[in-house]
């Protein structure tokens, strides 16, 4: 009879040794699963951040690049045409043209890049006053063609100047915009990277104290 009784205790502490585990097991499982989980969302937020950065703000940055390029190269094409002799203007005119082209080209490419309101005001903000630099220059080349050369460098070195510095002040807003843009969402994948190293490390202590208490 002691000895059933000793053997009916055991049977009892195995039974219960064997909930406990079983139980210790669902908590690990559900760890991590948690921890999956997480891991997933916070790759996914990590694969968004970068592919803004990637794929919309570091091209746009590089496009904006080039149309300050380009539109200095319309500014030195419209300087050597208002110094030019008469007969040395076809040939900067041909500059001028075609960097006016390409410019046109750098526009139409830079709109695929406008991700937010902020990008559309500042294109919006560069397109007028870029017209505005345009109307000043027709004003400068209709007075080389009518040959008051005086005239059109003042207004060259005055008024058009101006409306070319407000353009190039647009740009640069807009490339303040997307450094902006950009430190933003390096942050926020900052930061969920930490989130999502903090809960690796709390899901491997709770897994390594489970384990020490199924051992004890």
């Amino acid at each position: 009879e002691i000895i059933s009784g000793y053997l009916f205790e055991e049977d009892a502490m195995k039974l219960s040794i064997g909930k406990v585990l079983a139980a210790l097991s669902w908590v690990m499982i559900l760890v991590a699963g948690v921890q999956g989980v997480s891991s997933i969302i916070s790759m996914s937020h990590i694969q968004d951040g970068v592919d803004v950065i990637v794929r919309e703000r570091v091209p746009g940055f590089i496009v904006i690049g080039a149309i300050n390029a380009d539109i200095g190269s319309i500014r030195n094409a419209q300087g050597a045409i208002v110094i030019a002799d008469q007969g040395a203007r076809a040939d900067f005119q041909a500059e001028l043209a075609k960097a006016e082209t390409a410019l046109a080209a750098r526009l139409k490419e830079y709109k695929e890049y406008l991700v937010d309101d902020a990008d559309r005001q500042n294109f919006e903000s560069f397109s007028a006053r870029w017209t505005a630099a345009e109307g000043k220059w027709a004003q400068v080349q209709a007075l080389v063609d009518a040959n008051k050369i005086d005239e059109a460098r003042s207004l060259f070195a005055g008024g058009a100047l101006t409306a070319y510095n407000q353009a190039k002040t647009s740009l640069q807003d807009a490339v303040d915009d997307i450094e902006m843009d950009v430190r933003g969402e390096g942050n926020v994948t900052s930061a969920t990277a930490g989130a999502a190293i903090t809960l690796n490390y709390i899901a491997l202590a709770v897994a390594l104290t489970i384990g020490l208490g199924a051992a004890l």
